[in-house]
């Protein structure tokens, strides 16, 4: 019974609790009896019937708790009831309580024996019932499953030879059900040779007891072809003799025509794979190779059982191949996951092929490995291919980083692809902060600017380009070159011209001011030529009118005027780096102390004035009196852009101009320098100002107007230039501007200063030859020349004074212009007449000296100049000079 097992473990909780509940209410009625009765009736065995009704419940915790609560009550009441009556003997009390336990527990014992025989009576009932209950059920599926597999049994006694069959076995030979067994007739429906097969398997299970499991085709009674497969063994009696043959017959139609099936996708699936031009191989589902296609055989040379038996295709594979190759399949059959992998192997002729094998994992419905098929490919040449792609790049690679220009890929999404060593170097950021990110996004703000433009539009059209452009990002001007890749990316290659770029313009600068400079000392030529007229007649009127007269000083002033313009000719030629110079050893830090006192008159009160000498200076070789007035203009200069005052500094330091410098600078030149520096706390230069500053007439209007003429700083350059030297100009609007002059270092001491003594003019009676193609310029001189006494022959130009001297006696000294037409010049001009005339004097005149009698800033040796504009006093003072002279070297110079 179902509900007593159950009730034998604890039913539902609340009848548990009604049972616990009454049986304590009886228990406590019980005890209270006994607590109130005198000692020695027997109503300790009330407790009887209480341990009887837990029996009922048949809960062996509830029996068993009011059995053992009983017995306790018994002895608790002996100890509470009131006394037994007089006389009654203690012995019969104890004997009454004893016998009350006694039967309690006799009544638990006796209870519970009951209740469990009870309890398995009801159990085996259940387990009967639960057996019949599957005995149909089997029969039912033993019946399913016969339908189902098309399966029926039989049965032969040999005794008698009568066959029984099951249902299945009429349906399997095409009978009626019920009808009488026949296995001669069965038999007919096989063919002849099965018959002869099962005839001798069923006569070999009858005499020697073997089992028998055969196919064969029948033909049923309706005529339908059915496989069967027909299954028996014999049945012994107690004495081990056959007695009997039983077996099954199975429909195995359906069964039959799969393997063909699979027989013959077997045979189509061998023949593709044999038709391949890959390898086609499948294993087990324990690893072992069991198949390789033809082109395996063929390729290795070996037939399918020394492929797939020991050793094997394993053997073939390269000896550094082959551990990781068998611990790849070993891996993939243990995952279970698919199996790929690459290895050398050897072919029949000995030679190692790349091969890129792969295989898959074929499971069946429950998940298990039925097989493995996998393939190989040869990749060998693609090996060779990818190993030739590998050594390219390798040298590519190599190349790229070792060329000193950066070079930057993208992909058709932006992406940096590739960035080499100077690229990082320009870039300022780590090849791996670069590569992946996004060309905009690592360079922010570049794809509005040139180069973006310029990277798009070769994106867009597919081809090259060229441009040059500035980055405020690196702060360098870059030329780039950009070629579209096949991929849709962009290949970039830089090149950092910033330094060539600041020479071009250095160069273009310098181009720019000899041009300039040429101009100007034409233009000074011509001028200077009307000064000398100009110049010499004021002087002549100023010495011939009166002091009182009242137009003396119209004289006076227009020879003021004279010089003023003969000043601006001069500072052009300065500029121009045709002034004649006279340079010399000059210590540059007593010049400044020279000029303290001049400098701080002219900077005035406003400007603090620091001179910061520095010690062991080297001597410098230039005209002192050219850099005088240079550092006066610079000194000036900072004056007017420190309107509110100021700090001007001028230091003075020993310096070196090194290779490098010059590979920048090609305007400068190795060597030791002498470095003059001025500096000052003014409003600053803009930037675009620098490039200019030294050009004659432009100014910074950081000055007044209608202050200086704007030649300053075009006489210090060109003086500076002439002198062989150089000058930088650093400067920041607001912070001041610094000149720095280099000086070329004196190899010779310093030389005695001359005083030039002021004796008034003297003439001379000697014959003069005058050259000089200016009209006006050449009756000028003739006129100052005869009236100081001199004898004097013209000519225009050098063939006409070459013709003068043949025609006429020999002349004393020859007074020549430098710069003639006619096919001579003045220095051509003298060495002519001195190779007639070895012993003649020569003296030069010029507004504008080209290199015809000065080279590097400096006259020839034994060349005597004299300056236009001049006075008559300047004529007379240097006719005498070079007449009193020594007489000058007749073999050879000028």
């Amino acid at each position: 019974m179902p509900e007593s097992s159950s009730a034998g473990v604890g039913g539902r909780p609340g009848t548990d609790l009604a049972w616990w509940l009454a049986t304590g209410l009886v228990m406590a009625l019980v005890f209270a009896t006994d607590a109130l009765t005198q000692l020695g009736f027997a109503h300790g065995t009330l407790y009887v019937p209480v341990v009887l009704l837990a029996l009922w419940s048949q809960r062996r915790a509830l029996v068993a708790t009011t059995a053992m609560v009983s017995s306790l009550l018994v002895g608790f009441g002996y100890l509470i009831s009131p006394p037994a009556a007089p006389g009654f003997a203690v012995e019969y009390v104890i004997a009454n309580r004893l016998g009350s336990v006694a039967a309690i527990v006799l009544v638990y014992v006796v209870g519970s024996m009951l209740v469990r025989a009870r309890r398995q009576l009801g159990d085996f009932g259940t387990d009967l019932e639960a057996a019949r209950e599957s005995l149909a059920r089997n029969e039912n599926l033993v019946e399913a499953a016969a339908r189902v597999g098309r399966l029926g049994g039989w049965y032969v006694r040999l005794d008698d030879g009568k066959p029984t069959w099951t249902d299945d076995v009429y349906r399997i030979f095409g009978v009626p059900i019920g009808s009488e067994p026949d296995f001669g007739a069965a038999n007919e429906q096989l063919s002849r040779g099965d018959q002869q097969r099962l005839a001798h398997c069923f006569d070999r299970c009858v005499r020697e007891g073997a089992h028998f499991d055969e196919e064969v085709l029948l033909t049923a009674a309706d005529g339908t072809r059915t496989w069967v497969r027909s299954i028996g063994r014999p049945v012994h009696d107690e004495a081990g003799n056959v007695v009997a043959v039983q077996g099954a017959l199975q429909d195995v139609t359906r069964l039959k025509h799969a393997e063909l099936t699979a027989s013959e996708s077997q045979r189509r699936f061998r023949e593709l794979a044999d038709a391949l031009p890959i390898f086609v191989w499948s294993s087990g589902p324990d690893g072992q190779v069991d198949y390789f296609s033809r082109p395996v055989q063929t390729y290795t040379g070996l037939g399918m059982e020394a492929l797939a038996g020991e050793g094997g295709w394993r053997s073939l594979v390269h000896p550094d191949d082959r551990q990781p190759t068998i611990d790849a399949w070993e891996r993939a059959r243990r995952l279970l996951e698919p199996y790929v992998t690459e290895f050398r192997l050897r072919s029949g002729t000995g030679e190692y092929q790349w091969f890129q094998t792969s295989a898959q994992p074929i499971f069946d419905a429950e998940g298990n490995v039925q097989m493995w098929y996998g393939s190989a490919v040869n990749v060998h040449q693609l090996k060779q291919v990818e190993s030739s792609y590998r050594e390219l790049a390798e040298r590519l690679s190599t190349t790229l980083e070792s060329i000193v220009d950066p070079f930057v890929t993208f992909d058709a999404g932006w992406r940096i692809t590739y960035v080499n060593a100077q690229a990082e170097l320009l870039s300022g950021m780590k090849r791996e902060e670069l590569l992946g990110r996004s060309f905009w996004e690592a360079f922010p703000g570049t794809r509005e600017s040139e180069f973006g433009r310029q990277y798009q539009e070769a994106a867009a059209t597919r081809s090259r380009r060229f441009f040059r452009a500035f980055t405020p990002l690196v702060n360098r001007w870059l030329d780039v070159n950009v070629y579209p890749m096949p991929d849709g990316g962009l290949a970039v290659h830089i090149r950092d011209v910033t330094d060539q770029k600041d020479m071009e313009d250095q160069l273009q600068r310098a181009q720019r001011l000899d041009s300039i400079g040429q101009l100007t000392g034409g233009v000074a030529h011509d001028f200077n030529n009307l000064l000398t007229v100009i110049l010499g007649n004021a002087d002549l009127l100023r010495e011939q009118l009166e002091p009182d007269s009242r137009l003396r000083p119209l004289a006076e002033m227009i020879g003021s005027a004279v010089e003023s313009g003969a000043s601006l000719t001069q500072r052009l030629l300065a500029f121009a780096r045709r002034q004649m110079l006279e340079p010399r050893p000059v210590d540059v830090n007593a010049l400044l102390a020279d000029m303290d006192g001049l400098l701080r008159r002219s900077l005035g009160e406003q400007v603090e004035l620091e001179l910061v000498r520095g010690a062991g200076l080297w001597l410098a070789q230039v005209d002192p009196a050219q850099i005088e007035n240079a550092v006066l203009n610079l000194c000036l200069n900072a004056r007017d852009a420190m309107p509110d005052g100021g700090r001007l500094t001028i230091e003075t330091a020993n310096a070196w101009i090194g290779e490098e410098y010059v590979a920048t600078h090609p305007d400068a030149e190795p060597g030791q320098y002498v470095l003059l520096a001025v500096s000052d706390t003014g409003v600053g230069i803009p930037s675009e100002h620098l490039d200019r500053i030294f050009e004659p007439f432009f100014s910074t209007k950081n000055k007044d107007q209608g202050k200086g003429t704007g030649l300053g700083l075009a006489m210090v350059y060109g003086f500076i230039r002439q002198s062989r030297g150089l000058v930088n100009v650093y400067s920041e609007p607001g912070q001041g501007t610094t000149f720095k002059i280099y000086l070329p270092r004196a190899r010779g001491s310093l030389a005695r200063t001359e005083a030039r003594a002021h004796e008034p003019p003297q003439g001379g009676s000697e014959r003069v030859l005058l050259v000089e193609d200016d009209d006006m310029v050449r009756g000028f001189a003739r006129e100052l020349l005869e009236s100081l006494g001199y004898r004097v022959i013209e000519a225009a130009n050098g063939p006409d004074a070459l013709d003068a001297l043949a025609a006429d006696a020999p002349v004393d000294l020859l007074f020549t212009d430098v710069v003639m037409p006619g096919g001579l010049n003045g220095r051509e001009l003298a060495e002519a007449v001195r190779a007639r005339h070895p012993g003649i004097r020569v003296l030069f005149t010029s507004g504008y000296t080209d290199n015809a009698i000065v080279h590097h800033g400096r006259l020839d040796p034994g060349v005597h100049l004299l300056a236009k504009p001049y006075r008559r006093e300047e004529l007379a003072r240097r006719l005498r000079q070079v007449l009193d002279a020594d007489p000058p070297d007749t073999t050879g110079g000028a």
